[in-house]
């Protein structure tokens, strides 16, 4: 019986601690944080639609024989760390190719470009 009158003084205590518990992150932090990744995602996919569409870029994957159009149509299916490691070498090539018109393609960035084409078309299949 005392064993029994002790566990029903210990059962307020539990049921105090757990009200008083918090959760790390509140429903508002949360949807702001998603709201977050959902336009970073957006502005990645944006980066990378807008290399494919550039002349240059056009250039060089069909002088390595890719398919371009297949590539446009594969980046609404990026998504991850996929995403962001293809959005960051689409950087790499946006910088690579600013300045104008009278650009020369160095051996680097042809590379950095297709491979870039070639990521995205194998990350469907």
């Amino acid at each position: 019986m005392a064993s029994l009158f002790c566990v029903f003084l210990a059962l307020p205590s539990v049921s105090a601690s757990s009200a008083d518990e918090r959760h790390v992150v509140d429903s508002a932090d949360l949807a702001k944080m998603m709201q977050e990744r959902v336009e970073g995602d957006r502005a990645n996919r944006e980066l990378i639609q807008r290399v494919l569409g550039r002349a240059e870029v056009r250039e060089v994957a069909q002088r390595f024989g890719l398919d371009i159009r297949r590539a446009e149509t594969a980046v609404p299916t990026l998504s991850g760390s996929e995403l962001e490691e293809l959005a960051t070498r689409a950087d790499d090539v946006e910088q690579a190719l600013a300045g104008g018109d009278s650009i020369v393609l160095t051996t680097t960035t042809i590379i950095v470009i297709a491979l870039l084409v070639t990521v995205i078309i194998l990350a469907t299949d």
